[in-house]
């Protein structure tokens, strides 16, 4: 932690209590991870391209917004990619039946908000964008 941080900590709290947590095991060792920075106008084409190298059981995408999760799904499915979207916008009754779909294998990709998926049980080997 930044010895300023300590300091303002030391300065405005009672007694702050200091938690260190280790950086060696934030990731499984068995996932593999990628960064790609493209324009807001090519990502649907990055992902498409990252769907037909990795050809997994299981692929969940995150976006930002409720309206990328639409615009990405309607996208995938035009070009032969079965996807269904998840986001906080679609009652309780369609997200269990699109996670139920995905958790089955009926549905290769699964494409949700971050908030949408906060307790997201998926026992697969697969990736993750």
């Amino acid at each position: 932690m930044p010895k300023e941080i300590i300091r303002l900590s030391d300065d405005f709290l009672v007694e702050p209590e200091r938690i260190a947590l280790s950086r060696n095991n934030l990731t499984v060792s068995r996932i593999e991870q990628r960064y790609y920075t493209v324009e807001s106008n090519q990502k649907i084409s990055l992902v498409t391209q990252l769907l037909q190298i990795h050809d997994a059981n299981g692929i969940m995408i995150f976006c930002n917004t409720k309206k990328m999760v639409d615009e990405l799904t309607t996208e995938l499915n035009k070009v032969g990619f079965p996807a269904l979207g998840l986001h906080g916008d679609m009652k309780q009754e369609m997200r269990s039946m699109v996670m139920g779909r995905f958790k089955r294998g009926m549905v290769k990709v699964l494409i949700a908000t971050d908030v949408a998926a906060r307790g997201i049980d998926v026992d697969k080997d697969g990736c993750c964008y």
